[in-house]
């Protein structure tokens, strides 16, 4: 054998060369052509099957609220039938009032989150879970045109 025979480090490889690209990173997640990355996960685009959008869980608090209102409104509204004072009235409007307001406060705040769920090496895994809908969005698109690439190749 001679020296010749081996491919010197600076040939190029027989096989074409893909390069990556990079579609989108932020806040933890990474998504390439290549890989999904989010926090400690990494997933292979070319294994994910049966990528699915989903919503998951509601916080607990606007049904708290609201059952905190029912409640109120079934003890204030005797109250209201036997003193008909106007200062009871407001304190019976206030006491409905304030659990409603915190219900669709909290609604605003932690709207039911999004998440991503795909198959992978033969198992069910929720690839990334968020309340921001924008975050969510982008993620979502990113890793759409990379598998749309890689189908493509």
């Amino acid at each position: 054998m001679s020296a010749n025979s081996f491919p010197q480090l600076s040939d190029q490889p027989p096989w074409p060369r893909r390069r990556l690209i990079l579609y989108y990173r932020a806040h933890g997640v990474l998504v390439t052509s290549r890989q999904l990355i989010v926090g400690a996960e990494h997933y292979e685009i070319a294994e994910l099957i049966d990528i699915a959008q989903g919503r998951g869980s509601r916080h607990p608090a606007p049904a708290i609220a609201m059952i905190i209102a029912g409640v109120d409104a079934v003890i204030i509204a005797p109250l209201l039938g036997v003193i008909r004072t106007p200062v009871v009235w407001l304190l019976g409007g206030v006491a409905l009032t304030i659990p409603c307001l915190v219900g669709l406060v909290c609604v605003q705040r932690w709207p039911a989150q999004y998440e991503l769920v795909a198959w992978y090496r033969g198992q069910q895994h929720i690839l990334l879970t968020t309340r921001d809908s924008r975050e969510f969005g982008q993620v979502s698109r990113a890793l759409i045109r990379a598998m749309e690439a890689r189908d493509e190749s």
